[in-house]
């Protein structure tokens, strides 16, 4: 069976990817962040416009700069409405285009359709990827992969042409720093995308000669001459690297989302680096498995045999890979590609509470899946098919087999995530404990107005993990609701104290306390609030009426005259205004 990257090989996996996926079309947004990221977020509701793309451009909502990533929530908005479909829609369209660039990338990078086709297979239908496609809020995944994978396939046009002067103007080549940018824009996801590069200068296109020549000496002169090179073309998007780490870690600084030592210690975020690289093989080359959309930190010490075990593997293989880099150079070239990848999101700087998370082998699979292929291809190269003949079809057999399993966990994944009840319950039925499916499913029947139920899930949460500020603040509301309403002021006084940056939340805060008449805490509360998010007309209209049982009735004018601003004609705000004594007016 040849293949060819133009032919119906694509087409095929094009259509198979939509096959599976297509169920999740009809899935619901989740509760886990698609209500701030679409549901509640008239940016992206009301569409593409210029108010919108400029608030695009300029905000950090949700501790990331992704300008690329709301328009492209936005778009789909205008095209197909505010309906989930239209969202999911998009994002396994993206994803099917993503496959069809990894078997144009990995056929050129190995210059065998074939070994491009399978690689692109068996990543495009992979279980451990539904959370990237099924999970609206994660439309930066696989918008980030689209823009870094044609970055990569011009990198590999230019490079593979042969023509020093045509290789040397990667280093200026307007669209590959387009492609690039555009793939930041979208998520940080690919700062490491210009090493990866210079790893295929260096190992899979033949860029430095063989050890094995007489003169070591000028070999070594050589190796070292092509590396600076390499380094040297690749100098602007490394730059452009730099620039926007900084620029997403300035992002979840200002978000709250980066832990402090003291929620987790640097020896912590060691360890379970090392551990979660073998949890991260295990879920790519064993997916039987369940998978969760929350993975929590567990205790671990030097002294842990998952540790030492993870660590002694990471050790063997890397060697491994050094010792037969020129035999077999695509063994290093995918494992650093999975090691290097992945170690922006392996947690040494913690981003939120999760040990790993699914989403994070978007990028990095692709080099255990070259890994996997190639290695299949080798025995049967030595086995059945020695002189060559019908190769290529044993691996497409083989890869179909594989295929067959695959799609198998990933239909029943992409059912995972139905809704909020589906998803969070999956995760509870296998870890009771988990605080974030707790707080989640909680805050699913908060929504629904079942405060009664919902209050024991918050309850369960808070004792697995007395840190999570979500869940004191959602027990909070409960307990408000429930008619506790001391309990609720303390539940998101201490919800505050542990996410001091969440300015917002002081605005509920603040509503509460003014109606339990405390109006000179509730003045403070709901001033610091404004501070951060200055059009909160609720924040307004509480601070107004703070304002009138404290006899301050210039500010009170003030406040209702603003949110008369926010929203025109606004029938409390007139209403009190008028109220004002005339010659306080």
């Amino acid at each position: 069976m040849k293949l060819s990257t133009t032919g119906y090989g694509g087409v095929i996996l094009f259509v198979l990817t939509i096959f599976f996926y297509a169920p999740g079309c009809w899935n619901d947004f989740v509760t886990w962040d698609d209500y701030s990221y679409v549901v509640e977020n008239p940016h992206v509701l009301d569409g593409l416009s210029l108010e919108n793309i400029r608030w695009s451009w300029s905000t950090l909502s949700q501790a990331n700069y992704h300008p690329l990533t709301w328009m492209s929530l936005q778009l789909d908005a205008t095209l197909f409405g505010t309906e989930p479909f239209g969202f999911h829609l998009s994002s396994v369209l993206l994803h099917a285009v993503n496959v069809l660039l990894i078997y144009s990338v990995m056929s050129r990078l190995t210059r065998s359709p074939s070994i491009g086709w399978c690689v692109a297979a068996i990543w495009g239908l992979h279980p451990v990827h539904v959370e990237s496609v099924a999970w609206i809020s994660e439309r930066k995944d696989v918008l980030s992969i689209l823009f870094g994978l044609l970055a990569f396939r011009r990198y590999l046009k230019i490079r593979i042409q042969e023509d020093p002067s045509t290789i040397n103007s990667l280093a200026t080549d307007p669209v590959l720093h387009f492609w690039f940018v555009c793939s930041l824009l979208s998520k940080q996801t690919l700062v490491t995308l210009p090493i990866m590069m210079i790893l295929a200068d260096y190992l899979m296109l033949s860029d430095f000669p063989n050890p094995n020549q007489k003169d070591q000496q000028e070999v070594t002169s050589h190796q070292l001459k092509a590396i600076g090179n390499s380094v040297y073309r690749h100098i602007p998007l490394l730059v452009m690297s730099l620039i926007f780490s900084v620029v997403v870690f300035f992002a979840q600084q200002q978000g709250a989302t980066v832990a402090d030592l003291e929620s987790h210690s640097l020896g912590q975020r060691l360890l379970n680096g090392i551990l979660s690289y073998g949890r991260y093989l295990i879920m790519l080359l064993s997916p039987v498995g369940q998978y969760y959309f929350f993975y929590p930190m567990e205790p671990l010490t030097w002294l842990d045999w998952k540790v030492i075990l993870s660590f002694f593997f990471l050790v063997a293989m890397t060697l491994t890979g050094v010792v037969f880099k020129h035999r077999h150079p695509w063994l290093l070239f995918g494992w650093l590609w999975f090691l290097i990848s992945l170690l922006p999101m392996i947690g040494i700087i913690q981003i939120g509470s999760q040990a790993l998370s699914d989403r994070y082998l978007y990028w990095p699979a692709i080099g255990i899946d070259l890994i996997v292929i190639k290695l299949i291809d080798l025995i049967i190269q030595h086995t059945i098919a020695k002189q060559n003949d019908h190769r290529d079809n044993y691996l497409i057999a083989v890869c179909l087999i594989l295929m067959a399993g695959l799609s198998i966990k990933t239909v029943t994944q992409i059912q995972t995530w139905r809704d909020d009840p589906s998803l969070f319950g999956h995760a509870l039925n296998f870890d009771p404990d988990n605080s974030v499916a707790n707080n989640n499913y909680g805050y699913w029947l908060l929504r629904n107005r079942q405060f009664s139920a919902a209050l024991p899930f918050f309850e369960i949460g808070i004792n697995a993990n007395s840190k999570n500020a979500l869940a004191w603040r959602n027990r909070a509301i409960c307990l408000w609701e429930l008619g506790d309403r001391n309990e609720a002021i303390n539940s998101l006084m201490h919800a505050i104290e542990l996410r001091r940056k969440t300015l917002t939340w002081r605005s509920t805060l603040g509503s509460f306390l003014y109606q339990t008449q405390r109006y000179s805490e509730a003045e403070q509360y709901l001033q610091e609030s404004l501070n951060d998010v200055p059009d909160d007309p609720a924040a307004w209209y509480h601070l107004g009426r703070c304002n009138e049982s404290l006899g301050k009735w210039g500010e009170a004018k003030r406040c209702y005259q603003i949110l008369l601003q926010l929203n025109p004609g606004d029938a409390q705000a007139t209403l009190r205004l008028n109220a004002i004594p005339s010659q306080e007016r």
